[in-house]
């Protein structure tokens, strides 16, 4: 019976505050090798490796042939490495300065299938290691304690050259190359496998992007700055948008079980990204989230602009399915899921999404994918109008809506009109959310006013006359606004 796997997207407040800092848009452009003559090299600077290693890539290609990724290999001083492919598996090989040509092992994952993989290779004392997606796939001992890798051969990328062996071109696409003057940790490989390295990471001596649009230079980005030259074609040529998912910031999970697992990523404003609910029994061997701190490559398809992005890398194999849930710290009024396979796809694919409760879920495939959520926050609705009125008038209360306010009096429409003091309020349903506000009114009783008998007054005589102290305004027919005046003039006062 096949097992139906699911796991949760729990994607909290991403909200997408424009900012002005400058960021790769992910993985950026990737080459692409033909196979048949392209190819970078360098010169044989040898950047300061010595007696261990760690050589990584991303690599996209369909091709079962004998294929070298990397090599940094003199066969006839028995020394250097090669990152290569054979009949679709990836492995480590070189010598070490024994006589004897070393071998990791191939991998057991075949990674010619026509999808991103990372590809990693160690020496570390002497074992020879090979790792895909994060996962160890084989090794060799040599108990050789007297590694020397120390190589005064070009650094290639893309080939392997030797007179009697001619030519090993690489067929596919290549991002993120990095050589390490150490052996980094399968903990250290996990880590930066889905994001871009700092440029100063200590003992980085080789680090390729991939970046340039024009010319043949290949810049290397590690602090030893030692160029390459794109050979046999040009980089305008050889340049395609990028699928490999890589990001500002990742993080990473590769547990013995997902039974109550989960997974959080926060971005610069505290905002998360969260993988919870992974369905027992998914193959899959691990999973990374990763953030990337600019706007999509493209915006097609989507029905806002966005400053940031989200992605979810299955390690060797997809989960069967899953689900995204996006939640805001202020709530969610509306949202909208969407969704593409990774960086060189340039539409963005609405998924069908339900808010409930301030979180937006939507259920996609357990492929690795890249996520945008457009959200509406909690909006607020105001009642404007004065609070209190003089009994026997009335007052005009109103908001400001584009949908259809309902009040307590029953009424709909942006205004009532109040003739009786007491609690007013009004509702708003706005998206998932229902938006309301309340004012309290008060009705205040006509004051009771009397200016006494008429009085008679001879010309040029002086009277004053007052009204009741401590109301708010008076208007006499006079035109004065104080409480009392004095009358000089025979006239009808009031």
């Amino acid at each position: 019976m096949r097992t139906r796997t699911y796991f949760c997207l729990l994607i909290s407040a991403i909200l997408y505050i424009l900012n002005n800092n400058i960021h790769a848009q992910g993985s950026g452009n990737a080459f692409k090798m033909d196979g048949l003559n392209d190819y970078v090299g360098f010169d044989n600077n040898n950047r300061g490796i010595e007696n261990e290693v760690t050589v990584e890539a991303w690599i996209k290609t369909n091709s079962f042939g004998h294929h070298h990724i990397l090599s940094k290999y003199d066969r006839d001083a028995e020394r250097g490495f090669q990152l290569l492919i054979q009949n679709g598996k990836a492995c480590l090989a070189g010598r070490d300065g024994s006589g004897s040509y070393r071998l990791s092992g191939y991998s057991a994952t075949i990674v010619a299938d026509n999808s991103w993989h990372h590809i990693a290779g160690v020496v570390h004392e002497g074992t020879w290691t090979i790792y895909v997606d994060g996962k160890l796939q084989n090794q060799f001992i040599s108990r050789y304690e007297n590694t020397i890798l120390r190589s005064n051969e070009e650094l290639l990328i893309g080939n392997y050259y030797y007179s009697q062996l001619g030519n090993h071109f690489y067929n596919g696409q290549v991002d993120e190359v990095r050589i390490w003057k150490r052996a980094l940790s399968i903990e250290e490989i996990r880590q930066n496998m889905c994001q871009s390295v700092p440029v100063a990471s200590t003992d980085l001596v080789a680090y390729f992007k991939f970046d340039e649009t024009s010319g043949s230079t290949v810049k290397d980005y590690s602090n030893l700055s030692i160029d390459g030259v794109l050979r046999n074609t040009t980089i305008a040529t050889a340049k395609v948008t990028s699928g490999a998912p890589i990001g500002d910031k990742s993080i990473y999970l590769y547990p013995s079980s997902w039974a109550g697992q989960q997974l959080e990523i926060k971005d610069e404003y505290n905002n998360s990204f969260k993988v919870d609910s992974v369905g027992i029994g998914s193959p899959m061997v691990g999973i990374h989230l990763y953030h990337v701190r600019s706007r999509p490559n493209s915006l097609a398809g989507l029905n806002n602009a966005v400053d940031s992005y989200y992605g979810v890398f299955t390690a060797i194999s997809p989960a069967t399915a899953y689900k995204t849930n996006y939640a805001v710290e202020d709530n969610i009024c509306s949202a909208s899921f969407f969704s593409r396979a990774d960086n060189s796809v340039l539409f963005w694919n609405p998924l069908a999404t339900t808010v409930q409760e301030g979180k937006a879920t939507a259920k996609t495939d357990g492929n690795s994918k890249e996520y945008v959520v457009a959200t509406a926050p909690v909006g607020k609705v105001n009642i404007q109008g004065p609070n209190y009125f003089c009994a026997g008038s009335t007052i005009e209360l109103s908001v400001i809506s584009d949908a259809t306010p309902i009040w307590s009096t029953g009424e709909t429409g942006n205004k009532i009109t109040v003739s009786r003091g007491g609690k007013y309020w009004v509702s708003i349903q706005d998206g998932n959310c229902l938006l309301t506000d309340t004012v309290q009114v008060q009705a205040f009783p006509k004051p009771a006013l009397s200016l006494g008998d008429d009085i008679t007054i001879c010309d040029g005589e002086t009277v004053e006359l007052g009204a009741p102290p401590g109301l708010n305004n008076y208007v006499w027919s006079t035109g004065a606004t104080t409480s009392s005046i004095k009358a000089t003039t025979v006239a009808n006062i009031g």
